[in-house]
């Protein structure tokens, strides 16, 4: 999916609350977080960092920043 489709998705389906599974998280290296996560749109995506990624590398959420969806920091 594009990163543009994501950003236009979310500004579409207005939600105030996300919830994220964090059993599992794939990349480079698994690991098993076993973390349930709830936060603000994007906010919760920057829970990446929990995960071991940079949000500030994560290309669609800073789209969605510069679409004014929230802050990744």
């Amino acid at each position: 999916m594009r990163v543009e489709t994501i950003v236009a998705l979310s500004k579409l389906m207005k939600f105030d609350l996300h919830i994220i599974d964090g059993n599992v998280v794939s990349g480079i290296h698994p690991r098993r977080l076993g973390l349930v996560m709830a936060s603000q749109p994007v906010a919760l995506d920057t829970a990446a960092e929990i995960a071991g990624l940079n949000p500030k590398k994560i290309e669609y959420l800073q789209f969605a920043e510069k679409e004014g969806l929230g802050k990744t920091s």
